[in-house]
């Protein structure tokens, strides 16, 4: 994958450094500060460039799911930051932390108001069709944007999976471009989307899995052509109004207004913020502050 742009989901990243780093705080102006998620998201960076060798980073940020809960008021309810020490006020901090990190880097960063990263980076995927892109997140939403230029790097229980577009059909049995209409009927409880009542996937697969363009405008015109019961089509059938309305969020948008800008890189002022975070395994290392101000 050398060579390719990385585009970090930044929330994920930086909430997967946090429950990994929790405890990790210093003392800066007699204040004890959290700072095991900017530690974890840094060394996260240094770890991907190592071993991918990236063109160059861009970070997202989720600006809210303000439009997609205008649609579904229950989208992503009842998350909760589960921390056993932090208080919200501090993961605040560790955010803007890391983000002047990531500024003084030098990195291209993004966050618009009322959207997801998940949109920002379809988007910046679409507006550059020639590039070849790897998305660095846990957000199998990124799943639909596999293609021969894009690949997902997922880090999940200490080892990283590289999905690319023939391991999902390998894996799910159809292409990647259909899985938001897949979802849309079965659901995604991490989204808290239901999907149609009482249909998951081994009701819906064989359909997926048996047509070439499995999407809901085919799905609903060819129904009664489908060897599945009478039963699983008559619950698709009635759910046709919801599938669509989930359709509209599990679908990411590819025509938001980006506001990336190039960022002047800091040297110095990263070697002190970073002296006076006290991350000494990271610039007490020339390689490791090197391959941050390579990052750009």
């Amino acid at each position: 994958m050398s060579r390719r742009i990385a585009l970090v989901d930044g929330n994920a990243i930086a909430f997967r450094s946090l429950f990994t780093h929790e405890f990790l705080t210093t003392k800066i102006n007699k204040k004890n500060i959290y700072t095991g998620l900017p530690f974890g998201f840094v060394k996260t960076l240094i770890s991907i460039y190592k071993d991918y060798s990236p063109k160059k980073f861009v970070i997202f940020w989720d600006g809210g799911a303000h439009r997609k809960k205008e649609i579904y008021p229950e989208y992503k309810s009842g998350r909760k930051l589960d921390t056993k020490k932090m208080k919200f006020s501090d993961v605040k901090r560790s955010l803007k932390i890391t983000r002047n990190i990531c500024k003084l880097i030098g990195l291209e960063q993004n966050r618009i108001i009322g959207e997801e990263s998940d949109d920002c980076i379809a988007t910046y995927i679409n507006n550059f069709p020639k590039e070849k892109f790897f998305i660095i997140s846990n957000d199998h939403d990124f799943f639909q944007l596999l293609s021969k230029n894009v690949k997902l790097l997922r880090m999940k229980h200490g080892e990283t999976k590289v999905w690319d577009r023939k391991l999902f059909e390998k894996e799910k049995g159809f292409k990647p471009k259909y899985y938001a209409h897949y979802l849309a009927i079965v659901g995604d409880s991490t989204d808290k989307i239901p999907g149609i009542k009482g249909l998951g996937p081994a009701s819906i697969d064989p359909i997926f899995k048996s047509n070439e363009k499995p999407t809901l405008d085919y799905i609903y015109a060819n129904l009664e052509d489908f060897e599945v019961s009478d039963k699983i089509k008559n619950k698709i059938s009635s759910g046709k109004e919801n599938a669509y309305k989930f359709l509209s969020i599990t679908s990411l948008k590819k025509d938001i207004i980006l506001n990336l800008k190039q960022i002047e890189q800091k040297p110095k002022e990263l070697y002190d913020l970073l002296t006076e975070l006290q991350f000494k395994s990271i610039y007490d290392n020339d390689k490791n502050l090197e391959l941050l101000c390579g990052l750009k």
